[in-house]
């Protein structure tokens, strides 16, 4: 988002009423870290409510902390969670050949 304001590039985002996928965005802390106190404060501070409005204001994302305002000019792109029919997704029915599968079918759809 932050790039295509500086560049004047005109862009929007469409949410069908139908629905969308949500696709998170997971953060961890790996067992054998070897910063595990870097990696637990950067983790604190992501999910803080500064660390959240830089991620909303630069990376135009959906609010998943509560009480986050989606600033006015960000809400072309990514309206507040509230607003979008989310499609249930069954994760774990994914494997490997179903992705693999889903894949090609993307890539077929959009040569």
């Amino acid at each position: 988002m932050q790039t295509a304001e500086q560049t004047g590039v005109a862009l929007a985002a469409h949410f069908p009423k139908e629905g969308v996928t949500l696709l998170g965005q997971p953060y961890g802390i790996l067992a054998k870290a070897p910063h595990p106190n870097a990696a637990k404060l950067f983790v604190d501070f992501i999910f803080g409510e500064k660390g959240m409005k830089l991620y909303i204001d630069l990376e135009g994302t959906i609010a998943i902390r509560d009480g986050m305002k989606v600033p006015e000019k960000i809400k072309k792109y990514s309206p507040p969670l509230e607003e979008i029919t989310a499609i249930p997704m069954d994760w774990k029915s994914i494997d490997s050949r179903t992705a693999d599968q889903y894949q090609e079918e993307f890539k077929e759809i959009f040569k």
